[in-house]
């Protein structure tokens, strides 16, 4: 038996100030969505809020990429 592919990481954003994580946030499924989390912007000064509930996989690589991203947020004051 060949085991269910996992889904790549994806992120989007319902609301200005909500995302959603969901997918595999690993090194073998990160693919495109870094490109992603460079590109997204948040509204300055708003309490964002991030649900992780349909994450699937999370190795190193994958919470690199997010504290990374976090980071230059908190730089740009989001």
């Amino acid at each position: 038996m060949m085991p269910t592919p996992l889904a790549p990481a994806a992120i989007s954003q319902p609301a200005p100030q909500a995302l959603v994580l969901s997918g595999c946030w690993s090194a073998r499924g990160l693919g495109p969505v870094g490109h992603q989390l460079q590109s997204l912007r948040l509204p300055k000064g708003a309490q964002a809020r991030a649900d992780g509930a349909h994450i699937v996989a999370l190795d190193t690589a994958g919470a690199w990429l997010l504290q990374q991203w976090l980071e230059r947020l908190r730089a740009e004051g989001a």
